[in-house]
């Protein structure tokens, strides 16, 4: 279970948890000024960074706590983005 907090993540369970984290296609939604070029952080509830990636998705073993997805455009580009994360079982 992943349980959202405004831009915080929080996972539910004892154990630890594989999620997935990406950037959507917001374009597809019909969004208007989409980010063209998404960055992806991971931070954990201190701020330090577990993962990043530039136009892909973060698979990342997770333990129960709280976390942090940022979406950036790459270059200082701006634009609207979704993230969506997913629990693997």
């Amino acid at each position: 279970m992943l349980t959202w907090h405004n831009d915080d993540a929080r996972t539910g369970r004892n154990l630890s948890e594989k999620m997935i984290l990406t950037p959507s296609n917001v374009n597809s939604a019909g969004a208007v000024n989409a980010l063209v070029d998404p960055t992806l952080e991971l931070h954990d509830i201190s701020g330090t960074l577990i993962a990043s990636n530039d136009n892909a998705a973060i698979l990342a073993r997770l333990q129960p706590g709280d976390y942090t997805a940022i979406v950036r455009g790459s270059g200082g580009t701006t634009g609207v983005a979704l993230v969506e994360a997913y629990s693997l079982h």
